[in-house]
């Protein structure tokens, strides 16, 4: 049957114009504009590297000069001009509010900002409302921490000496007002409140006080639609605590608010990739779906070290932050999230071959793997990933983060994985390959000799030297090459960048030089 010139005319006109818009989108690009936390490589360097490899995304940063620098607060009056400057022809927006209202999320637990001040910053997010209308904004910001040790150099000086006796007195107040106390308790508690100075104590509670303001602020903003999105942090908790108190009230202040309007987990640092992950998510008009699957089917009811709700919670929480959906069924699922946590009453070897041999199988049915490794606080499980490394699994993942606290590892697992199907394959390579370079070589394993390392020479880990950081430098380089080549071979590291952004030991920023 011979087909019309008139309809084979139409047919070519109606497919060149599919491939003209196909083309179009192609060359769209989302604009976000983004305010960290602070200046640390989670929140900062590594979050900027993730989205380098996404040529659909421009991310607008401010300036380093205008961020914060390890204790001393961002210019925050800079970075605000920076915004309303720039906020126009953002699509997305996502700002830390401990950074536009404090300088930072350090700067949120020593500050002496007086009320107007506060009051004046809240009111920019009105502002910023006016001038970018057409825009999104997410906010993120966090329930003032209640550290369980008094040793923190993130916390007023006093804390060092009264920092344990602060924290049992709110977490004996908090279950006073859950639970009530005991006899016992009772006596505890007089005793404490003797041995923290009145004027101590007033100053820790007034500062909370305004904080936990703050945040009440940003819930009204939320309902009055100021602000599209927001996420109230936990950031180092613990189930009884002054944080705890603080967050109930807030909660009930929330409780109108829609799950597309408003989310609260444990967790801080990750947040600012999660928004940014959501924001790309919601511009692609996708909603991934991700299904779960702990090792242990028990350690989805566990409460993580540092946190105050369960795993498989704190998951589902991370989830919706990012924009995905919790798959029910495997076969619906885009990616899989394996939750790495300890397998209790079995010996190592066994517990290392059932876990591989699920990782491998999942693999072998072509499903994207991301391992979110929460069996240990602020490193890798050795075990498993030297068990990944001799069964050659590692460069078949998709997405893998094991650092601080169970909310920052899933964070970053899930957002990191999400984004990879976007980059190109040896991005995403470098991506993985960071997190193992930093969670499982630095962390687990390297740390450690840099610390002996940087005292032989009498140093202090928390405080390098100016004039020394370079030979640590160089000492961490070398040790991580070293294990790289070890028990990496499969990624042929040449070189990388190596930087300690808070002077000190315990965080790194590393970049693969390809």
């Amino acid at each position: 049957m011979k087909i019309p010139a008139r309809a084979v005319l139409f047919l070519l006109v109606i497919f060149l114009l599919i491939i003209c818009k196909s083309s179009s989108l192609q060359a769209q690009k989302v604009k976000i504009l983004y305010v960290p936390l602070d200046e640390r490589p989670v929140n900062l360097s590594y979050v900027i590297r993730t989205f380098e490899g996404l040529q659909q995304v421009e991310l607008l940063v401010p300036p380093k000069e205008y961020l914060p620098r390890k204790n001393v607060p961002a210019n925050v009056d800079a970075i605000w001009n920076w915004v309303f400057d720039n906020c126009s022809q953002a699509d997305y927006i996502v700002l830390s509010a401990d950074t536009l209202i404090y300088g930072s999320l350090t700067a949120s637990r020593l500050h002496h900002l007086t009320q107007n001040t506060i009051d004046f910053r809240l009111s920019n997010f009105d502002k910023l409302r006016s001038i970018a209308s057409s825009s999104k904004i997410y906010v993120f910001s966090t329930v003032m921490r209640t550290p369980r040790m008094g040793g923190s150099t993130a916390e007023p000086g006093y804390y060092k000496i009264f920092g344990d006796e602060i924290f049992k007195i709110t977490a004996l107040y908090n279950k006073k007002q859950l639970e009530g106390l005991s006899v016992e308790e009772k006596q505890q508690l007089k005793g404490l409140l003797k041995k923290v100075p009145d004027v101590i104590f007033h100053d820790w509670i007034s500062r909370r006080n305004k904080n936990f303001d703050v945040n009440m602020s940003l819930i009204e903003k939320t309902k009055e639609n100021l602000i599209d999105y927001f996420v109230l942090c936990r950031d180092d908790t613990a189930k009884y605590s002054q944080s705890s108190i603080e967050l109930k009230a807030l909660l009930e202040s929330a409780g109108c608010l829609s799950d597309d309007q408003f989310v609260t987990f444990s967790g801080a640092d990750e947040v600012g990739l999660v928004l940014l992950t959501r924001a790309f998510n919601e511009w692609k008009n996708e909603s991934p779906s991700v299904y779960v699957y702990f090792f242990d089917n028990s350690a989805a009811k566990e409460i993580a070290l540092y946190e105050d709700q369960t795993l498989s919670d704190n998951v589902n929480a991370h989830i919706s932050a990012a924009g995905c959906i919790r798959a029910e069924n495997i076969d619906d699922a885009d990616l899989v999230l394996i939750v790495n946590t300890h397998l209790p009453n079995k010996n190592s070897l066994n517990v290392e071959d059932f876990k591989v041999n699920i990782i491998e199988d999942y693999l072998n049915k072509g499903y994207k793997i991301a391992v979110a490794d929460v069996a240990f606080p602020n490193g890798a499980d050795n075990d498993l990933m030297f068990a990944l490394a001799r069964e050659n699994l590692l460069d078949d993942l998709t997405a893998y983060a094991g650092w601080n606290t169970a909310g920052n590892t899933i964070g970053y697992a899930i957002c990191q994985a999400v984004l990879a199907k976007d980059m190109p394959e040896l991005h995403m390579q470098k991506m993985i390959l960071e997190r193992f370079l930093d969670d499982w070589a630095y962390q687990a394993n390297v740390r450690s000799k840099i610390n002996e390392f940087v005292e032989s020479m009498g140093f202090n880990r928390n405080a390098l030297p100016k004039d020394k950081i370079d030979v640590v430098k160089e000492k961490t380089k070398n040790e991580l090459l070293k294990f790289a080549n070890r028990h990496m071979k499969c990624f042929c590291i040449k070189d990388i960048k190596i930087d300690f952004p808070f002077d000190r030991t315990f965080e790194v920023d590393i970049e693969v030089v390809r």
